[in-house]
């Protein structure tokens, strides 16, 4: 059966080419604009490209599934693959960007360091971040599956563990672990959490960590309201600030209770001197009225 060409032309469609991978360079990114959002970028091959202008440059379509978003930077390198054929400028498709080493994922400039690792690159790449002491635990480790943001962000899977972070490394150090303002959620199985006694088993299981320097539990239906699906950050700055100042501070349970058993101590001993006479200041009168209650809300964990 013959299949219908591309736009009903006399021109050889995809499916009747030779699609066999002829051809494998090192590109340039131009442009990554595409009017149909298909991640089709422009990329320069040196050499291939010499003679045509930037705005001639043919679409490099994505190898990369479209279930993961990842675009290069205009200036990056990605490797471009050709079809089998004598026309270098149909069919591109192109993977990448070439990131030389992790502490260059915000950008890997084609010019400057994205090829260091290549022979004949034009900068040699710098010191690896697994050999720096104060960049331990930013970057992956061998045996981790990590996802890795452009800025200071990752999702990893390790064995029995999967962790989602945000500012792992400093602000302007991307190669010093940030050990102060680190926010991540760490997901742990196989986890003790009861030890053995003798009466009874060591009990496993899992444990949900959440750590950040403030911490949000909120309710599209809570008290407050808040704006929480603006359509490009979800919550806004702004809306961030609302919520840390009008959200409601958690209760320590531990320390209500501590309250709770001082009002009852209080009610069953308190007495009094005479009929209509205050009460005697006496031990549990004193540690009610002494008693914090500040100490019983979290003042970094907010709920509406």
């Amino acid at each position: 059966m013959t299949l219908p060409r591309k736009f009903s032309t006399n021109s050889n469609s995809i499916n009747d080419a030779n699609t066999s991978i002829d051809l494998i360079s090192i590109g340039r990114v131009i442009s990554i604009d595409d009017e149909f959002d298909g991640n089709r970028i422009k990329v320069r091959i040196n050499g291939v490209d010499k003679a045509i202008a930037d705005a001639d440059l043919p679409y490099a379509l994505p190898c990369m599934s479209r279930f993961m978003n990842i675009m290069p930077n205009v200036g990056e390198t990605v490797l471009v693959l050709t079809f089998k054929n004598d026309n270098k400028y149909k069919n591109r498709l192109w993977i990448g960007p070439i990131i030389s080493q992790p502490q260059n994922l915000k950008n890997d400039p084609h010019f400057y360091s994205s090829t260091s690792l290549f022979d004949g690159g034009v900068r040699a790449p710098k010191k690896a971040p697994s050999r720096l002491p104060k960049a331990k635990g930013i970057y992956p480790n061998k045996s981790d599956i990590t996802i890795q943001g452009r800025n200071n962000t990752d999702i990893t899977q390790k064995a029995n563990e999967i962790v989602m972070r945000v500012g792992k490394h400093l602000i302007n150090d991307n190669l010093t672990f940030n050990k102060n303002t680190i926010g991540y959620i760490q997901l742990k199985n196989n986890v003790v959490i009861k030890e053995a006694t003798e009466k009874t088993k060591e009990e496993k299981g899992t444990v949900v960590n959440v750590v950040a320097n403030k911490i949000n539990l909120i309710s599209h239906q809570g008290t407050p309201k808040f704006v929480l699906n603006d359509q490009e950050s979800l919550i806004t700055d702004q809306e961030l600030k609302n919520i840390l100042t009008k959200t409601h501070p958690l209760v320590y349970g531990d320390k209500l209770i501590e309250l709770l058993y001082l009002f009852k101590e209080f009610v069953t001993n308190h007495t009094h001197p005479y009929p209509g006479l205050p009460p005697v200041k006496d031990k549990p009168t004193l540690d009610l009225l002494n008693f914090n209650l500040e100490s019983i809300i979290s003042p970094n964990i907010r709920i509406n």
